[in-house]
């Protein structure tokens, strides 16, 4: 049966500038097993040589899409324990085989081989949670329940050898008595093998030896099988437990990073980290991958992009001097950093000079970073300047401060009267 898990929100592209801090990517936020929350119940026969005798089965107790009513009931009987030593009762080959009903103990010891058999007490039934998306195909575990009454489902369960779900099946299970509620499905072949070994087990109609008119399809083991006559509990297809355990319900893997230079994905509870490699700009795909715990995958795909870090400046203060006066230098390395790069690999250009009467010389030093004002001669008042500092990528900052020539009081000059 198809479960596939699914992209609940698809992950969006990731921007950030260069040495970013690592982003982190709850995964569950994005994806889902709309059928499972992780449940996995775990079948353990006594008898391990029908294919090691584990049979692991996850459950659909997800709400909406799964069967949580059906779930909470079998949980029910699991954690009252209620399935130790419960025997497989019925077994029709290419169909299905059924347990949950009866248990068996003590059949070496017992008065009668009746006596070894007790019925597992019922709860009230549970409500019919058919649903197709959920079918009666190979593999599956889904609830008994008496003919033609849709909510009779209590104690018992089958596994389904075959798909009985081909409306050409006269077995067909989806289409009688309000289909049968699938709840579950083996995780692998190795699960499935455990079913197939206890469908190859014979069965015999043991209504009278029992006294239990569901016994017309037991299977039983026998040593010798030309002579099958019971000796104890072994001759039952017995589960020595039936246990549940909360598992994660979906795995994660990066199956793809087109950059590895730029950034390094890894997962680490259920989560995606995005280390991005120092220096380094660009863009990488990013394809995560979520595979169920039947081996079903769904993939998303997006893009990280590393953008250039620009430059930053704390400014250059106001200068104030007297006409006449010489000229002032300005570090622009002091000014200016680019958080990425070195301060060597950025570029200073003057970018304004509202008055170049003022000012009519502003040379930079790229090698020392050295601004130098030369200021006219005779010439006072003001200009605001503005330097641009931009780095190899195009990425640029401006700052802007003010120039301010105060005038001087020249000596006044004795005039001749004459």
């Amino acid at each position: 049966m198809a479960t596939l898990p699914v992209i609940t929100t698809l992950i969006d592209d990731v921007v950030v500038v260069g040495n970013a801090e690592d982003t982190t990517i709850s995964l569950f936020n994005h994806f889902d097993d709309p059928l499972t929350t992780g449940l996995v119940a775990r079948f353990e026969l006594y008898d391990t040589s029908l294919s090691g005798g584990i049979t692991n089965v996850v459950l659909f107790d997800q709400a909406d899409q799964g069967a949580d009513l059906t779930v909470a009931n079998f949980l029910n009987y699991v954690n009252d324990g209620d399935y130790v030593n419960t025997i497989i009762h019925r077994s029709v080959p290419g169909f299905i085989i059924q347990g949950g009903g009866f248990t068996a103990n003590g059949l070496a010891t017992a008065p009668t081989p009746a006596s070894a058999i007790a019925v597992i007490p019922t709860n009230p039934p549970v409500q019919n949670e058919f649903s197709a998306n959920r079918s009666n195909t190979r593999g599956t575990i889904a609830m008994a329940k008496v003919n033609n009454n849709p909510n009779s489902a209590t104690n018992q369960w089958f596994f389904n050898l075959a798909d009985n779900n081909d409306i050409n099946n006269p077995f067909n299970l989806d289409n009688q008595n309000g289909g049968f509620t699938v709840f579950g499905e083996v995780i692998s072949q190795s699960d499935l093998d455990v079913l197939d070994a206890i469908a190859a087990v014979p069965t015999f109609n043991r209504t009278t030896v029992f006294q239990q008119g569901a016994f017309t399809n037991i299977p039983l083991i026998f040593e010798n099988p030309s002579n099958p006559t019971l000796t104890g509990d072994e001759n039952f297809v017995r589960y020595k437990s039936i246990t549940v355990s909360q598992q994660d319900e979906l795995q994660f893997t990066v199956i793809n990073n087109s950059n590895p230079s730029l950034v390094n994905p890894t997962i680490s509870n259920n989560a995606l980290l995005l280390d991005y490699l120092p220096g380094q700009i660009g863009t990488a795909q990013i394809t995560v991958r979520a595979t169920n715990l039947l081996g079903d995958t769904v993939e998303d795909t997006f893009v990280v992009t590393v953008d250039n870090t620009p430059p930053t400046t704390t400014g250059i203060g106001n200068i104030i001097v007297d006409e006449d006066a010489n000229n002032s230098i300005i570090n622009l390395f002091d000014a200016f950093a680019d958080l990425q790069d070195s301060d060597v690999e950025l570029t200073y250009a003057i970018a304004n000079n509202s008055n170049p009467l003022l000012l009519t010389n502003t040379p930079i030093n790229s090698t020392t970073g050295e601004l130098t004002l030369d200021f006219a001669p005779d010439i006072n008042g003001q200009t605001n300047i503005t330097i641009r500092a931009q780095d190899t990528q195009g990425e640029f900052v401006e700052t802007t401060f003010t120039v301010t020539v105060n005038p001087v009081n020249d000596n006044p000059v004795a005039e001749n009267d004459n």
